[in-house]
């Protein structure tokens, strides 16, 4: 597969490592960061597909804009068709957990398998509970209360 993809008007720069069953690696807001080693493990065991979102890496955003979460789903919607993808696994991390589960509502076609890492964005909680917390309006001891499992490996020398 070329390094850039031509998909439903626009283009998408991909990384693939490994062979097998399809799997569709949807990055965070923070990038794909292809050199750390999840890919590469994930690609022990699978035909691991990563695209870099339109204004990540050198994926041109859409029609000037990066595109709402709902046009990345059709967008990736759209790349599983054109790939042929018939019993793949999709993995979204963060921001990608978000667009994977909205590909979810959307259409399972293609896949058969959903992992949502860490989703940001997808409301799980009751109508008036707040999903997210705002780090900004807590304590310190509070925000790693939540960040972390054991607060004190938050805790770094510049604190």
């Amino acid at each position: 597969m070329p390094d850039m993809l031509q998909i439903a008007g626009t283009s998408l720069d991909l990384v693939e490592r490994g062979n097998g069953r399809p799997l569709l690696f949807l990055h965070a807001g923070e990038g794909l960061a292809p050199q750390r080693p999840w890919l590469d493990l994930l690609a022990r065991h699978y035909r691991v597909i990563a695209p870099w979102h339109p204004g990540f890496g050198n994926s041109p955003l859409i029609d000037g804009g990066a595109g709402g979460i709902d046009d990345l789903a059709y967008l990736y919607l759209d790349l599983a068709r054109q790939l042929g993808f018939d019993d793949a696994v999709l993995v979204g991390a963060c921001l990608g957990g978000w667009i994977a589960a909205e590909m979810m509502v959307r259409s399972t076609a293609g896949f058969s398998h959903v992992v949502l890492v860490d989703p940001l964005g997808i409301k799980l909680g009751g109508r008036d509970d707040r999903d997210i917390a705002d780090m900004h309006a807590m304590t310190r001891e509070d925000f790693l209360g939540l960040a972390w499992a054991d607060p004190k490996q938050g805790e770094s020398d510049s604190d």
